[in-house]
């Protein structure tokens, strides 16, 4: 039975509010003394392998809640958490980039023998001229 499953059930249980509140307030803090344990042994197993000290990152609020009246759940929180890293790409290779330019004129040229379209007599120049803006 998965926990999706579980969970479904559980809410469709026949159990009074408060204990039900009661039972899930237990099992949330059994939940993370059980990951603070886990945590704390995989910590000493790598301490011991590595012979020396372990750093984790510590949680951090990396937002603010400007909706006071709005609660985000947890995985909201932990998404927001993440911050806004920004990954820039990385510049092409000018080789790279003039083999892309000249496959793309000669797909240009091949539809032109074809005559499906039609082009100006300075558009390899043009399309050169522009790559080395970028």
């Amino acid at each position: 039975m998965t926990v999706q499953e579980q969970k479904r059930k559980w809410d469709e249980a026949d159990v009074i509010q408060d204990l039900r509140q009661a039972i899930d307030e237990k099992l949330k803090k059994l939940n993370i003394q059980h990951r603070k344990g886990v945590e704390a042994r995989n910590i000493s197993k790598l301490t011991r392998l590595y012979g020396g000290n372990i750093k984790l990152p510590q949680p951090r609020n990396a937002f603010i809640n400007l909706a006071p009246g709005l609660e985000l759940t947890d995985d909201q929180e932990e998404l927001l958490n993440l911050g806004l890293d920004c990954h820039f790409m990385t510049k092409p290779r000018p080789h790279r980039k003039r083999l892309e330019l000249e496959i793309l004129l000669d797909n240009i040229k091949n539809l032109e023998k074809v005559k499906k379209i039609t082009t100006s007599d300075n558009l390899p120049a043009n399309i050169l001229a522009e790559a080395g803006l970028t």
